[in-house]
């Protein structure tokens, strides 16, 4: 009864504490901000050769504000004296961390699932996990091995669009589209295991995406024509590039620097218009003004010259007034 008790008292204080991480379904890589993520830094495995001890679950990290309760210095001891926890808690906690961007502790907790109980959908999230980490080979690795070694599993769909995405996130826009096409040969109906949409839809958008932007910056770049693979070639032979016709990685990278390069100009050289315009505005203003000030001195210059006139008349006057009375 109190080792019972203690368990639900640490339970309570882990629910309560300021630190606990609140599960939510992961919505997508598609709606991910990389910009925006401040991954936490991770936690050094171990070097020994022996079974390691499993990671820790977020329902069994003691918070350090729970009073009363002493905090295991041996990550080792959450197991001691009870039954471990089921490979399926592992998972959820590795979803938390995910969530939360602590790829590393979501890595390790997808790990140890799966290496308890080998599941389709773990070795997927181990292989998103190794995306957000940036670890290339491990992630296709991982994806390739759910393709061949489940291949009608329900995330077989979800492994196929992990790499067309991945494909297409880093340029490689020839393969991706290959990859998004086999997606949705393979699985028509396929569904995504994060939120529910359907591949078949999201394959085909990101394939006219594709293509659109493409041609968009070919024609910015003055190269047009309907035929994309027409404008790849005259691209590629005015940058002395590999013909192919194709949208590979080489000819992807060099339209968007180019693209980039053409829109950058375009804006100096409206800046540079705008302000030309500007100044001929002010210029205007000036000039405006300078005539006016000289048309108003010219008029006050007239009538002193005419005020003059009048006092020489009047004096005139005044002094034929003085010789007559004399």
């Amino acid at each position: 009864m109190i080792k019972q008790f203690v368990i639900m008292l640490v339970i309570i204080c882990c629910i309560y504490a300021d630190k606990i991480l609140i599960y939510d379904e992961e919505k997508g890589i598609i709606f991910v901000d990389k910009d925006s993520q401040a991954a936490k830094k991770p936690i050094k495995e171990s070097v020994k050769q022996t079974e390691p001890a499993p990671p820790k679950t977020i329902q069994q990290q003691s918070p350090q504000k729970c009073i009363g309760i002493t905090r295991a210095k041996d990550p080792s001891e959450i197991h001691i004296n009870r039954k471990k926890d089921p490979p399926e808690l592992y998972f959820k906690s590795g979803l938390e961390y995910y969530k939360n961007n602590d790829f590393h502790n979501a890595l390790k907790n997808f790990k140890y699932a799966a290496d308890q109980d080998i599941k389709p959908e773990y070795l997927l999230w181990i292989g998103k996990t190794y995306r957000q980490l940036n670890k290339k080979i491990q992630m296709f690795t991982i994806m390739e091995r759910l393709l061949n070694d489940y291949p009608q599993s329900d995330v077989a769909d979800d492994a196929l669009f992990e790499m067309a995405f991945y494909y297409q996130k880093h340029n490689h826009y020839q393969k991706a589209t290959e990859t998004y096409r086999q997606l949705i040969e393979q699985y028509p109906f396929g569904v995504s295991y994060s939120n529910g949409d359907e591949f078949l839809d999201i394959a085909r958008e990101q394939i006219r995406r594709m293509r659109g932007e493409m041609m968009s910056a070919l024609t910015l770049l003055g190269i047009t024509g309907e035929d994309p693979a027409e404008a790849y070639k005259q691209f590629q032979r005015s940058e002395n590039l590999p013909v192919t016709g194709v949208a590979d990685y080489t000819t992807v990278k060099a339209v968007k620097q180019e693209y980039n390069e053409k829109v950058k100009n375009d804006e100096i050289a409206a800046e540079s218009t705008r302000r030309i315009q500007e100044s001929r505005k002010y210029a205007f203003i000036l000039s405006l003004i300078i005539g006016v000030t000289f048309i108003g001195i010219l008029i006050a210059r007239l009538k002193i010259i005419q005020n003059r006139k009048l006092l020489m008349e009047l004096h005139g006057m005044v002094s034929d007034l003085q010789k007559g009375q004399v």
